[in-house]
C-alpha cells in the first residue's frame, strides 16, 4: 500500500493520463456492463474516542485498471480523516482531495506502467480518527476506473463499512474528594472534588443526609439543616467530560451535633405594681441557624405558660403579678431536632 505524492514530470505524466480517461468517460457515458463485487471494511469495528481506524476498500478482481478515482464519505461530527493516509497496494501514484465528510482519493499508473489485473486488490485504504461516540458509517461511491485504453466504467454505489465509537472510560479519582468544616447544624461545609487521572474535568455535586439526597443542595458548599442532626452528611462529586464516561466518588462527614443555643430573656418593667401588664420578649438563637422549639415560662417556681411557639427565633408575652415582693421569672427552650435546650431569667418585683 503507499500514499505517493509525485512532483514534476511524475505528476504532469499522471495528470495527463486520468485526464484522458476521464475526456474518454464523458465521450461514451459507458456504464459497466459486468459490476465487479467490491467490499468496504474498518480495521476495528468497535473503537474507543481518539482512536484511529483503517477503512479499506477492495475488489474482488479487477481487469486492465490504469486510472480510477473513488469518493469516501462519512460524518464530520463523528470521524476527523488523517490527512495524506489514502493509499493503495496498486503501484502508481496516489492523490486526495478533502472536504468536509467527503474525501475523494484518485490513483494513476504511470507513464508506460502496464494496467492491472488481479484478485483481491485493494483500490483504497484511507485512515480516520473516532473524536465523538456513537455509530459511524463510511460509504465508498462514484468508482470511475480506466483500462489502458482509456475507456471507463462508473459504479455509483461501491459498498458502506460502520462502526461503534464509545466513550473513552471514566476518570477516576487518585486522590478521594473531601469535606472539610465543622459537622454541626447551622455550619457551612465545603467540598473538594479531590485529584482525578484526566485534566479538564467538570465537576457537579450531590450533598446527601443519611443517604438520602438534598433537593437543591447541588453546590461546593453546604449549610447544615437541623434535620441532620444524629445523622452522617455526604457528597457525592461526578466528573465529567467530552468523550468520557461519568467517574463518580463519595466523601462522607462526622455524624452531625447539634447547635448550641442561647435564650435571651428581657422584662418591661422589672418594677410594677400587683396586677399591672408585665410584658416579656424571648429571643432565641444559634450560630448559623435559627432554632425552632417552644417555650415555657415558670415564676414563683410554678409554670404558667408552656408550648409557646417561636416565630423567627423571637416569642412575646404577657403577665399580670399579684403577689408583692421579689420574684424570679424563667424561660426554658425546650428544642425540636437539632438543637440544644438553653434558659434564661430574670428578677421581678412587685411593690406590695
Amino acid at each position: 500500500m503507499s500514499a505517493i505524492t509525485q512532483r514534476g514530470a511524475a505528476v504532469a505524466a499522471a495528470g495527463t493520463a486520468l485526464a484522458l480517461a476521464l475526456g474518454a468517460l464523458a465521450a461514451t457515458g459507458a456504464a459497466a456492463d459486468d459490476e465487479q463485487p467490491y467490499a468496504v471494511t474498518v480495521s476495528d469495528a468497535t473503537v474507543t474516542i481518539g482512536d484511529r481506524v483503517e477503512v479499506a476498500v477492495a475488489a474482488d478482481r479487477i481487469e486492465d485498471v490504469y486510472a480510477y478515482s473513488m469518493e469516501l464519505g462519512y460524518d464530520p461530527a463523528l470521524l476527523a480523516y488523517v490527512g495524506d493516509s489514502a493509499g493503495t497496494e496498486i503501484s502508481g501514484a496516489t492523490y486526495e482531495r478533502q472536504t468536509p465528510g467527503e474525501v475523494v482519493v484518485t490513483h494513476t499508473k504511470l507513464g508506460t506502467s502496464p494496467a492491472t489485473t488481479g484478485d483481491d486488490v485493494t483500490l483504497v485504504t484511507a485512515t480516520f480518527t473516532a473524536i465523538a461516540d456513537g455509530t459511524a458509517t463510511v460509504t465508498a461511491s462514484d468508482l470511475t476506473s480506466v483500462t489502458s485504453s482509456a475507456s471507463s466504467t462508473t459504479t455509483p454505489v461501491v459498498g458502506s463499512a460502520r462502526l461503534a465509537i464509545a466513550r473513552k472510560a471514566a476518570p477516576v479519582a487518585t486522590s478521594a474528594p473531601s469535606i472539610s468544616g465543622t459537622a454541626r447544624v447551622g455550619s457551612v461545609l465545603a467540598g473538594d472534588p479531590g485529584r482525578w487521572d484526566v485534566d479538564g474535568l467538570q465537576f457537579a455535586y450531590q450533598w446527601s443526609v443519611a443517604g438520602v439526597p438534598v433537593a437543591g443542595a447541588t453546590g461546593p458548599t453546604f449549610r447544615v439543616p437541623a434535620s441532620a442532626a444524629g445523622d452522617s452528611v455526604t457528597l457525592g462529586v461526578t466528573a465529567s467530560r467530552t468523550g468520557y464516561e461519568t467517574g463518580t466518588a463519595t466523601a462522607s462527614s462526622a455524624v452531625v451535633a447539634r447547635a448550641s443555643t442561647r435564650t435571651s430573656l428581657s422584662a418591661s418593667p422589672r418594677t410594677l405594681k400587683p396586677g399591672r401588664k408585665l410584658t416579656t420578649k424571648v429571643r432565641v438563637s444559634a450560630p448559623g441557624v435559627v432554632p425552632t422549639g417552644t417555650l415555657t415560662y415558670t415564676y414563683r417556681g410554678r409554670t404558667v405558660r408552656q408550648r409557646v411557639a417561636l416565630v423567627d427565633g423571637r416569642a412575646t408575652i404577657t403577665f399580670r403579678p399579684e403577689v408583692g415582693g421579689r420574684h424570679t421569672l424563667a424561660v426554658r427552650f425546650v428544642p425540636s431536632k437539632g438543637f440544644g435546650a438553653s434558659t434564661d431569667s430574670v428578677r421581678i418585683r412587685v411593690r406590695r
